[in-house]
């Protein structure tokens, strides 16, 4: 099978949030570019989102909310969020205030608009978009890159030479292999919240020739939907999510609390603790007060009639043993199930949260409000948070061939320093990007309006140097 050959200044590997930003900034900073999309459109997973770009409003509440993620990489996106806003209106794109309680501040686009117009922008600018053309290979020369390997639509390879490559293809979370690998053998209990096409095809590539991931390989952000047999469409992604998790109990189907339900304020922490606690399926418990709240995104009871709708199992009980025998028609342990509530008011009572196994820290308020309400629930996969390790350019980093250099820290001051430590030529955006969030999280859009012009910028400015590191 022949290959044919092209050229780029700069090949973008994904055109989700992330690449689209990434084509566009590029091109303004003179590069010429192409775009290569694993799917049948662009937009990637952000088009199937809220539309939420946002960041917290300084690094000390980012360190208290995700104190395992990359310090320099979260500085950088609240730092750099409202430039990447204004640039954004620059171009056209409309803006809108959030309206839902995020733990931070930002600005909501419309995905689809979005997406129109900065494909727009590249294709007008004389750049392609190839669709149905994933990256299979980067190939270096002295080790630094030289040109990708993708496979064509028509099934075609194709070779594109190419001074810089920007991996932007939006995680793993699409590989089941490296789901199982990383994150959880029960891959059969976990929704996939996300395109289909994020399957790890530039962690993979640039693994292949050297590239180091970060920590936090088994962390992702996603939210408990309804269990089987609910029935989930990619445009329900949003709606189904159980909001109201971290004020409900969450019962592992042996009827046991498995974790602190408040640990995280928007119940990104709560998939994964079902996941690898309670092997990914779990019961959300709440009564009439907790069902009368509002929640993250609207009100508790609109969720749960909303898992009803969806064919969901969801029950509503007169009493804690009618709720028991139902968790026990549906194949869990009603009795233990009774018996944690029971002990759990108990504790609340006593003002003892602090003395449970695993604690409450947060909403300790009993659960004895009849009518009571189940859910059961599965946890969805949005993106992942592991990924490659980067500079502050953006830059992909070698892994060491020396454990004593394994803590050396992020960006020398020398440029030829600068680039022993990272792979020339090879750039990462979006969540490709690894370790900003780490189980906690912080907006994923976010991470790829800044992450991409950054990216784009530093592989711009890489690709018409004259000289190379």
């Amino acid at each position: 099978m022949s290959i044919r050959d092209t050229e780029a200044d700069i090949v973008i590997a994904g055109a989700g949030m992330a690449g689209l930003v990434t084509a566009v900034r590029a091109q303004q900073c003179g590069a010429d570019v192409i775009v290569l999309e694993k799917g049948t459109r662009a937009g990637g997973s952000m088009y199937l989102s809220g539309g939420e770009v946002w960041a917290y409003d300084s690094i000390e509440e980012v360190r208290a909310d995700i104190p395992n993620g990359d310090p320099v990489l979260q500085e950088l996106i609240v730092e750099s969020i409202e430039d990447g806003h204004e640039w954004l209106e620059e171009l056209g794109v409309e803006l809108d205030p959030i309206p839902s309680d995020i733990p931070g501040s930002g600005k909501k686009i419309e995905p689809e608009a979005f997406t129109s117009r900065m494909v727009d922008i590249v294709e007008d600018n004389e750049s392609e978009i190839r669709l149905g053309t994933p990256v299979s290979e980067l190939r270096t020369r002295d080790g630094k890159i030289e040109s990708v390997v993708a496979m064509g639509s028509d099934n075609e390879p194709l070779k594109i030479e190419t001074e810089a490559v920007v991996l932007a293809t939006g995680g793993f979370q699409g590989n089941e292999r490296l789901v199982e690998q990383f994150i959880t053998e029960h891959t059969e209990n976990l929704w996939l919240r996300a395109n289909p096409w994020s399957t790890g095809d530039g962690l993979e590539a640039a693994v292949d020739i050297g590239a180091k991931t970060t920590k936090g390989m088994s962390k992702f952000y996603g939210h408990n939907l309804p269990a089987p047999p609910a029935s989930i469409s990619a445009s329900d992604f949003r709606e189904a999510a159980q909001y109201y998790g971290p004020m409900a109990l969450a019962l592992g189907v042996d009827g046991n609390r498995f974790a602190d339900e408040t640990d995280s304020e928007i119940e990104e922490a709560l998939p994964q603790d079902t996941i690898k606690d309670a092997g990914g399926r779990a019961y959300y418990i709440l009564d009439q007060d907790v069902y009368d709240s509002p929640s993250l995104a609207g009100h508790a009871g609109e969720d749960v009639e909303l898992a009803r709708e969806m064919d969901g199992r969801v029950a509503e009980c007169a009493t804690l043993d009618e709720l028991g025998e139902t968790i026990t028609d549906w194949g869990g342990n009603g009795r233990q199930t009774v018996e944690t509530i029971r002990s759990y008011n108990e504790a609340i009572r006593e003002d003892e949260a602090h003395l449970l196994d695993p604690p409450r820290s947060d909403n300790q308020y009993t659960i004895e409000t009849p009518p009571f309400y189940a859910v059961e629930v599965q946890p969805a996969i949005t993106f992942t948070t592991g990924g490659l390790d980067v500079d502050s350019d953006m830059r992909v980093l070698r892994q060491s061939n020396s454990a004593a250099n394994f803590d050396a820290g992020y960006t020398p001051l020398e440029t030829d320093e600068m680039y022993s430590n990272s792979i020339p030529g090879l750039f990462a955006a979006g969540v490709d990007v690894g370790n900003v969030s780490n189980r906690t999280y912080q907006s994923g859009l976010g991470q790829s309006l800044v992450t991409g012009i950054i990216a784009a910028e530093n592989a711009a400015e890489y690709a018409a140097a004259d000289t190379k590191p």
